[in-house]
């Protein structure tokens, strides 16, 4: 009968003096992600990694796990692309609802035009959070790419 214990990780380090902030988060990723459960004094988690790479050697699953987090970080920047294309989309929609409600005379169609600016200059805010989530998410990407490669060259 095997029996999982969670192992505790050494936390109490603290942040990395003189490193860059992209090194910072991955030690601390690592530290998170390394957490495993073990059985029999074997890590599960590195079983799947050798199972995924269909090899024994640290550097093959090394290798495996940050693809791994490439493909996870291009498919997140990919959805704030579709995102911010969806919410460009409502913005012009919605400017075109103010330019035809302008049109017609009347106080209703006035506060009509006057609510709409309202929820279109939200939106727009709305639009620039996802616009500087979509520059962050693509850092991200540049970094574990960058890690990746680095793993690759080992």
């Amino acid at each position: 009968m095997t029996t999982c214990k969670k192992v505790a990780t050494p936390h109490k380090e603290g942040p990395l003096k003189n490193k860059k902030s992209g090194d910072q988060w991955i030690v601390r990723y690592l530290k998170i992600r390394f957490a495993y459960y073990f059985r029999n004094g074997q890590s599960v988690l590195l079983e799947e990694l050798a199972f995924a790479a269909n090899s024994q050697f640290i550097n093959d699953q090394l290798y495996v796990l940050f693809n791994k987090e490439v493909l996870e970080a291009e498919h997140g920047v990919t959805e704030l692309e579709r995102r911010c294309a969806q919410q460009v989309e409502r913005i012009r929609q919605r400017e075109d609802y103010i330019r035809d409600l302008r049109k017609v005379r009347g106080f209703r169609a006035a506060n009509g035009v006057l609510y709409m600016r309202q929820i279109v200059d939200e939106e727009e805010d709305k639009l620039d959070r996802l616009n500087m989530m979509l520059a962050a998410a693509r850092r991200a990407l540049q970094r574990r790419r960058h890690y990746l490669t680095l793993v690759y060259l080992q």
